[in-house]
């Protein structure tokens, strides 16, 4: 027994382990990993998943067992590591194949080609590109299925309801922009400059119906010097 004394411990060096990263990885094979290394670091190593393999269907096998499934999309889309698990020697991380991909273009924060699990939705998808961007139209949006290609083709969901769309692979989903949803011409306003024998010259935006009796009265109305069978009208 020892009394009133006082123990420092410091860290020399972290021992290795050995580990194997298998399956649709750009370089698969054993990696001596630190002995605090996760399932990501040891992903790193290897490459990471190949152009065919799956981001979210990683198995870490242990003693034949697997351990568990991790989906690599917690960390990069939600910033969540807390599924990731720290690795002991003779570990194996099997990357799987590609599941369901979709294609998210147009109007959203982060357009690209997604890896989806079976049954998820529009809404989604639409999470993992980051959502819709300041001048999306969100009140519809367009899906082009593959395997519709030799009839219909495309087809159009109306928001929100459409959100619980279920997504096939090979989809592509197109979110529209507001900005280039133009109105009517009759429907737009109207920007006007008068100019000369007027009150107040000047731009004006008029509503849409205006006539040049409105831009005039807007205008403050003639001077005492105007001469209205001289006015003279121009539209580019």
């Amino acid at each position: 027994v020892f009394r009133n004394f006082q123990l420092s411990v410091s860290l020399g060096r972290i021992r290795q382990i050995r580990v194997f990263v298998t399956g649709f990885v750009d370089k698969p094979g054993s990696y001596n990993v630190s002995g605090m290394s996760t399932m990501v670091n040891a992903l790193i190593r290897a490459g990471g998943p190949s152009v065919s393999g799956s981001f979210r269907n990683i198995q870490l096998r242990r003693a034949g067992q697997v351990l568990t499934t991790y989906d690599l999309y917690d960390l990069l889309v939600k910033g969540d590591s807390s599924s990731d698990r720290i690795l002991q020697a003779e570990d194996v991380i099997h990357v799987g194949p590609v599941g369901i991909q979709v294609g998210l273009i147009g109007s959203v924060n982060r357009p690209g080609i997604f890896e989806l699990k079976a049954g998820e939705t529009v809404e989604d998808s639409l999470r993992m590109a980051g959502g819709w961007t300041a001048v999306a139209d969100r009140t519809r949006l367009a899906i082009e299925r593959l395997d519709d290609r030799n009839d219909i083709r495309i087809i159009q969901l109306a928001m929100p309801a459409g959100v619980t769309t279920k997504l096939a692979t090979g989809d592509v989903v197109r979110v529209f922009s507001a900005v280039d949803s133009a109105l009517p011409v009759e429907r737009q306003n109207k920007r006007v400059r008068v100019e000369g024998e007027v009150l107040r010259p000047g731009e004006y935006i008029m509503p849409a119906g205006s006539s040049v009796e409105d831009a005039l009265r807007v205008a403050g109305g003639m001077t005492a010097s105007a001469y209205v069978f001289g006015t003279e009208f121009n539209r580019e």
